[in-house]
Parts: structure tokens; C-alpha cells; sequence
């Protein structure tokens, strides 16, 4: 237990609380704040649903090209750090005025910037293998629906059953043969 890391395990442990305890005072004590989260995954599903590249591209550059690249600039200084996440800030406010183009004003952008027609067919919005996957699970759920559901109606028969016998008072039931 006692080692020469307590402290730095200490310092890790203390960020985490505190990062998370300032998530929650943020994001669930004013009201108005709660919507930010909800609308901002509303908006990355719809991305999703219509550029099928886009989720990999997220999980890919939220949870390993990111980190990876602040944790190795955070290492190399400050300097280095503005010098290299300034033109990285320009390049993502310049993508999102392109995606807010593409939305209000799309025929004042360049046919490239319009339509993503460059980018590999399985990025595009109708890919068929996705198409079939989707119709397979469709089809399951359908069928976990229906299973459902006529389990309920039996359920639903036998207590139909069982409140008849009760109101009918002491029933004796032989093998097949019911005595009133």
C-alpha cells in the first residue's frame, strides 16, 4: 500500500473526481445545460445515420488519435502545443462552417465540399451490406415482438382461466374432468 506512487495515484484519483464533480455541476444542475448533451447526440447520430464513416472517425479520433496527440504535445511544451493546435483549431472551425454551408447555403459551396462523391462506397448513405443488416435485425425483433406478445396473450388465457375457477369456488380437478 505504502509506496513512492501514493501520490501520483493520489493526484489521478483527485482529477477524476474533480473532473467528473465539475461534469455533473456543468451539465445536470443548471437545466438549460441538460439539453447541450442530448441535442449534441441527436446531431452526431443523424451525422452517423447519413455518413456511415463518421462513427468510426469519432470513436477512432475521440478516444486514441486525441488523447494521443495532447498527451505527446502536452510533453513537448507549450509552445509546441499552440504551434501545432492552432492551425488544428482552424482546420475544425473551417469544417464546421463547410457542414453549416452544406445545410443553409449548399449551392455556394464547390461541388467536392456539396457532396462527399470522392469518399469510398461503403461510406455512403445507401451501402447494401448495411441495408441487409439492418433488414436481418428488423426481422428478429419482429420476430422477438411477436414471441412476446403471444406469450402475453397465454398468459393472459390462463388467468383468464384461473380467475373463472376461483369465482366457481372449490373446484376439484382430476385428470381431465372438472367437479363442481
Amino acid at each position: 500500500m505504502g509506496s513512492a506512487n501514493t501520490s501520483i495515484a493520489l493526484k489521478v484519483a483527485f482529477t477524476h473526481l474533480f473532473f467528473n464533480l465539475w461534469g455533473i455541476i456543468i451539465w445536470f444542475i443548471i437545466p438549460k445545460m441538460r439539453r447541450i448533451p442530448i441535442q449534441m447526440a441527436k446531431w452526431m447520430g443523424n451525422i452517423t445515420a447519413r455518413y456511415r464513416w463518421f462513427a468510426v472517425f469519432y470513436i477512432l479520433s475521440a478516444f486514441l488519435i486525441v488523447p494521443g496527440i495532447l498527451l505527446a504535445l502536452g510533453s513537448a511544451g507549450w509552445k509546441v502545443m499552440f504551434g501545432i493546435l492552432f492551425p488544428f483549431c482552424i482546420f475544425a472551425i473551417a469544417l464546421a462552417i463547410i457542414f453549416y454551408l452544406r445545410k443553409k447555403k449548399p449551392e455556394i459551396l464547390p461541388k467536392y465540399f456539396a457532396k462527399f462523391y470522392w469518399l469510398p462506397s461503403w461510406c455512403s448513405m445507401k451501402n447494401s451490406l448495411l441495408a441487409r443488416c439492418h433488414e436481418k435485425q428488423l426481422s428478429k425483433a419482429q420476430k422477438r415482438e411477436q414471441a412476446e406478445s403471444e406469450r402475453q396473450n397465454q398468459s393472459e388465457r390462463t388467468n383468464i382461466i384461473d380467475l373463472c375457477y376461483m369465482m366457481l369456488g372449490d373446484v376439484k380437478m382430476s385428470n381431465q374432468t372438472i367437479s363442481v
